[in-house]
């Protein structure tokens, strides 16, 4: 058990040790990839050329993972565009209910399987909290400031 903020810090530290240090995966991006994670809570990281660019936490990797496939399901996917491919002409910004044009979701996921790798690892509790760390220590250019945590911090 946890009792003192000193182990509590060391434990997060070595979670984000784990995370970082950890092998990381290169991104396929179709149906059976997602279908070889586990069904688990946890954390997970992409990175480009070994920096974290997005950290994400969830209560199964692999539903999380098949998100991952759809642009209205992941803000991963609508940062990647809005960042990479905006100056496009007929670009248009996507959202929860509609996806980016069929060439931009191709350099999309193009992006992800060349440029990227993925790390990920199970935590059962604090999720959102190592979560939080990681952006605040990192800062991945794809995250966004959490509206559920305390921004204060």
């Amino acid at each position: 058990m946890i009792t003192k903020d000193k182990d509590h810090k060391e434990y997060l530290d070595y979670l984000i040790s784990c995370l970082i240090n950890k092998e990381k995966l290169n991104i396929v991006l179709n149906r059976n990839w997602s279908r070889d994670f586990f069904n688990e809570p946890g954390v997970y990281v992409f990175f480009e050329k070994n920096n974290i660019v997005y950290v994400g936490e969830t209560t199964s990797v692999k539903e999380r993972m098949r998100d991952i496939l759809d642009t209205r399901h992941h803000t991963l996917r609508r940062k990647i565009g809005a960042l990479n491919f905006s100056e496009i002409p007929g670009y248009k910004t996507a959202n929860s209910k509609t996806k980016f044009m069929p060439s931009i979701e191709e350099m999309v996921s193009e992006w992800m399987v060349k440029k990227m790798k993925l790390s990920f690892i199970q935590v059962n509790l604090g999720r959102k909290e190592l979560e939080e760390l990681v952006i605040k220590r990192y800062n991945p250019k794809y995250n966004s400031v959490s509206k559920r945590g305390n921004k204060n911090e």
